[in-house]
């Protein structure tokens, strides 16, 4: 695996959330050779963990619309269902 790759793959399965700090990550992870072998620099490796850090929260806000506009749907569908229902009700009365 390419060190960009291994590096993404280390931040995916340790930063599961977005108020993790880059000390905290690099003192966890100091000892990891995915974690070394993406960069000498380590400005680059507080970038990508940085970027990674974005793009986390925007998939999590995008989680949070879909999931959002889901409880509508439900919502909505189980007012209908109990319209739909009454009206069931009432013409099997008049039958």
């Amino acid at each position: 695996m390419k060190p960009p790759q291994a590096y993404r793959s280390l931040l995916i399965e340790f930063v599961t959330s977005t108020r993790t700090l880059y000390e905290y990550f690099r003192n966890k992870n100091k000892k990891d050779p995915r974690f070394w072998n993406f960069s000498q620099d380590e400005q680059e490796r507080e970038r990508a963990f940085k970027n990674w850090l974005q793009e986390s929260g925007k998939q999590k806000g995008q989680h949070l619309i879909k999931a959002k506009d889901f409880q509508n749907l439900l919502t909505e569908k189980a007012s209908l269902t109990r319209l739909d229902y009454k009206s069931f009700k009432e013409r099997v009365q008049h039958d």
